[in-house]
């Protein structure tokens, strides 16, 4: 086991919570001009609808950024998922944002049947949603624990 998930692995409760903070404000200074751009215009998404999605996404990331390292499985929601899938199709761009995070390249694992996304229904709701709300608050619109399940991440 390398030090820095040592170093994770013996963090208490609030320094994992000033960690996601940390990252969170990396992400919130991360240009993501080129994903919002490539959802309004070439996916026809509503631009409001897209802002509000990409908050999101940015204090996902900042979750996995530091509890992926841990082997923590985030299955992110629906809604915010086009957010994801869009900014990894800008592959350099996504692979800078994790450098900055400096958590290692996150990877997305989609689900490609039904069974496999209600399968992993409980980690959503017992991980994911415990995770916003408690390091940002839970967003209903976007993580209420009758959303769907997009994809997750890859420890």
């Amino acid at each position: 086991m390398n030090a820095s998930v040592q170093a994770l692995k013996e963090m208490t409760a609030e320094d994992l919570h000033r960690s996601v903070l940390e990252k969170y404000a990396i992400a919130k200074d991360h240009d993501l001009s080129r994903v919002v751009d490539f959802m309004v215009f070439r996916e026809k998404s509503d631009e409001k609808e897209v802002y509000e999605a990409i908050e999101e996404y940015r204090k996902h990331i900042a979750i996995l950024a530091v509890y992926t390292p841990l082997g923590y499985e985030i299955p992110i929601s629906d809604d915010v998922d086009p957010v994801w899938h869009t900014h990894v199709l800008h592959t350099g761009d996504y692979l800078s944002l994790c450098n900055k995070l400096g958590c290692g390249f996150i990877h997305h694992q989609p689900f490609v049947f039904r069974a496999e996304a209600e399968a992993i229904m409980p980690t959503y709701r017992e991980v994911t949603c415990e995770l916003h709300k408690k390091h940002f608050g839970l967003n209903n619109k976007f993580w209420g624990p009758d959303k769907h399940v997009g994809c997750m991440n890859k420890p």
